[in-house]
């Protein structure tokens, strides 16, 4: 988890989210399983990295499959499939499960750290910024994965995250980072938040005919912090030391997920201070009572979808890159 703008406000409900998290917010879960399944595979000699790991959904989600290959490997068999299995091993003694994989889970947040450390014994949990890997040497990790670190980050800083990540990639090591490309929700937020906004214009200009004070700060609504275009990602993998194609220093392969989500989810009352949140986060030159009646307002619109069984899409970047 990463504090940003819009975070700021809510780093401490996160928190204390760590352990229903995944639950409230199954599209981490989901997208974190399509990061991982873009990755070349993981082992018990693989060195991971979780970095802005959360509660440790892409850690669980790696030992998860780790768990299901190990118990697949040690399924009850027939004596054919035992003297097939014995004769391509040779006369070596039967496999016991392999060794989870090493993974190293970092994150911003202390109660994040610590619920990512109670996924496993091979997981090793740290405080530290995804800007700035102190803690690790160069070329360390096999796998590294930033599931929607950058989020709200200024270009320079996810530039910094991407670089970081390179650092400390082994040669011939892959990176795979998610990002926002769209997300159907604030679709709707505009739509519910552009009439008051309206309003609150219409209000300001007739008061400042009543006096000669300076104008106020026209209101205005900026998600954009919210997502990052092809361009935007682009040019910070760049900067972080991959490019598109097969020039140096390395190739980049650049995906486009897509998944539907019921609005029910958020009725949840995890979601009010993200409601909150983005009230005060998107919005410029807002009086308080505004984002007051923009937050009833927006809260009200999600109830009436979620009752009419309504979902809403988010698209999410995989940037998958490989150090060469």
């Amino acid at each position: 988890m990463v504090v940003q703008p819009v975070q700021l406000k809510m780093a401490n409900p996160f928190s204390r989210m760590a352990e229903t998290y995944e639950t409230i917010f199954p599209a981490m879960r989901l997208f974190a399983a399509d990061a991982v399944s873009l990755a070349p595979p993981i082992t018990n000699k693989s060195v991971v990295h979780d970095n802005g790991c959360g509660p440790g959904i892409v850690t669980a989600e790696i030992l998860s499959r780790h768990q299901r290959r190990a118990s697949i490997d040690h399924q009850p068999q027939t004596w054919q499939q035992r003297r097939r299995r014995f004769q391509s091993q040779g006369h070596h003694q039967p496999s016991h499960p392999p060794e989870a994989p090493h993974i190293e889970a970092t994150d911003i947040s202390p109660v994040m750290v610590s619920a990512a450390a109670r996924r496993g014994a091979t997981v090793r949990s740290q405080v530290m910024d995804s800007r700035e890997l102190l803690g690790f040497d160069d070329a360390i990790f096999t796998h590294s994965f930033s599931n929607f670190v950058v989020l709200g980050m200024s270009e320079v800083d996810t530039a910094r995250v991407i670089s970081e990540m390179r650092r400390t990639l082994k040669l011939g090591g892959v990176a795979i980072l998610t990002a926002w490309r769209a997300l159907g929700y604030l679709d709707v937020f505009e739509q519910v938040a552009l009439p008051i906004a309206a309003g609150s214009e219409a209000k300001s200009n007739i008061s400042s005919n009543h006096d000669r004070s300076p104008p106020p700060t026209h209101a205005s609504i900026d998600t954009r912090e919210a997502v990052l275009t092809e361009r935007q990602l682009l040019l910070a993998l760049e900067r972080g030391g991959f490019a598109m194609g097969n020039k140096a220093p390395g190739p980049v392969e650049l995906r486009s997920i897509t998944r539907v989500l019921p609005w029910a989810l958020w009725t949840n009352e995890a979601y009010a201070p993200i409601r909150r949140s983005m009230c005060d986060g998107y919005t410029r030159g807002w009086s308080r009572a505004d984002t007051d009646r923009l937050d009833v307002a927006f809260a009200e619109r999600v109830a009436h979808l979620a009752e009419e069984g309504a979902s809403y899409r988010v698209t999410a970047w995989v940037a998958i890159m490989k150090k060469v």
